[in-house]
């Protein structure tokens, strides 16, 4: 992986600044990097959908009383 994509996605994605980022070790990254990607996909998911976190949590609520 190349250090300026890192460097990148660290200042532009996750809004670190240049001490903040040279302090992250590559697990630090990796992690908040996933948890970055996670968030994303569910957000725009919710916007496609056109849904909230209130109705998906309702959802997940509905589906877990289903199995019980």
């Amino acid at each position: 992986m190349r250090f300026s994509w890192i460097y990148y996605i660290a200042r532009a994605k996750l809004n670190l600044n240049d001490k903040e980022v040279g302090r992250l070790t590559f697990g630090q990254f990796n992690g908040l990097y996933k948890a970055y990607k996670e968030t994303f996909d569910l957000e725009l998911m919710l916007t496609l959908s056109r849904t909230t976190y209130a109705k998906l949590k309702a959802k997940a609520d509905e589906s877990e009383e289903w199995l019980h």
